[in-house]
């Protein structure tokens, strides 16, 4: 008889469906799942539904969407009848707290899947030290995004030992095989992957560029919808700014990405840097780590496999930009490590980890 394990997701995520279909084959899966209904994610959600035990829930926010609270996550977390129950480790959510706290009475097998603490930066308060700190020391597994995030929490005080890491990584499934080198005489095309929203950065790369010189040549490739799609649309869109909207269709992403020597990532990266490097394409991101949404930055090495530039400095940016427009060996050489860097990562990921630590 396969062993159970109830994940807990706000929404659903378009890049662990395939991992827990993975898991699905060596244990009993059920969800507990925000049912996000917007354009987005409704149709997401319905995959979800069709291949999995879904359980619906809700999510609502407080406080301007300082705190949130899911609904169902406790009942079923009481309710046991299952080997193991992952939920994730945002501290915002009132019911991951209730779970921490009632399973300090239950000793469940809670597994609780964060970034660690790199977010507080270098030297993190003493009220986020301690409320990390009593996060990973609780009775449960601490399952870090990476070995980053695992470094972080053993820095300020948490036993290794209380920490396992299930690599946070992407498998795309048309990935690139290999590495075309750009003519100099071709546009210098730039992918931007991810949801168009505020964090994203797109409004402030966008607006800037169009009051940029000697952006002759550069041509940007705009995947994926969201909350700023229709504005940005209206003020840039362009033949040198294209815009696609939505695309869940991996080979269509790969076809545009194509087009492009470079990934970009203006705001606050996640996961899109690796999506970049699946592709073939070294991703540019900000240097202010601590603000990015996950420690997907640590997998690089800036100058080898991506590049960086100076948080918030447009000419830093675009100096960048510029200087790959006109360097084809460069890129060439930078696309390459970036597509090694999705390759070694590949050797296991996620549902590897679990099944490997689990079964």
């Amino acid at each position: 008889m396969k062993k159970k394990i109830v994940f807990v997701l706000p929404k659903p995520l378009s890049y662990r469906f395939g991992e827990y279909q993975k898991i699905s084959e060596q244990m009993d899966v059920e969800i507990v799942m925000g049912d996000d209904d917007s354009a987005e994610f409704g149709a997401l959600g319905d995959r979800y539904k069709q291949a999995f035990s879904v359980q619906p829930s809700r999510v609502f926010s407080f406080f301007g969407g300082s705190l949130f609270y899911q609904t169902g996550t406790l009942r079923r977390f009481l309710s046991y009848r299952y080997d193991y129950f992952f939920i994730q480790g945002n501290i915002r959510y009132l019911d991951f707290w209730m779970i921490l706290l009632i399973n300090l009475l239950l000793n469940r097998p809670l597994l609780v899947h964060g970034q660690g603490i790199y977010k507080k930066g270098a030297v993190p308060s003493t009220l986020s030290r301690a409320i990390y700190w009593l996060v990973a020391a609780a009775p449960m597994k601490y399952v870090a995004y990476c070995a980053f995030s695992k470094e972080s929490l053993v820095n300020i005080g948490v036993k290794p030992d209380r920490i396992t890491v299930f690599k946070n990584t992407l498998k795309v499934a048309s990935a690139a095989h290999e590495v075309v080198k750009r003519n100099e005489d071709e546009d210098l095309g730039i992918l931007f992957v991810g949801r168009v929203r505020h964090g994203s950065g797109l409004d402030w790369l966008l607006s800037n560029l169009s009051e940029a010189s000697n952006t002759e040549g550069l041509v940007f490739h705009i995947v994926g919808g969201g909350a700023q799609h229709a504005e940005l649309v209206k003020h840039f869109g362009s033949d040198n700014v294209r815009f696609y909207g939505p695309v869940f269709d991996e080979v269509e992403i790969a076809e545009i990405a194509r087009k492009c020597s470079l990934g970009i990532y203006p705001g606050n990266a996640g996961l899109s840097l690796l999506h970049y490097a699946a592709l073939g394409l070294p991703p540019l991101f900000h240097d202010r780590l601590e603000l990015h949404e996950g420690p997907e930055f640590s997998f690089f090495t800036p100058e080898l496999d991506s590049f960086t530039f100076e948080h918030g400095n447009f000419d830093s940016l675009f100096s960048v930009v510029v200087k790959m427009s006109r360097n084809q060996d460069l890129l060439f050489h930078a696309a390459k490590n970036a597509l090694n860097t999705y390759q070694d990562l590949q050797r296991t990921g996620f549902a590897e980890d679990l099944l490997d630590e689990l079964l």
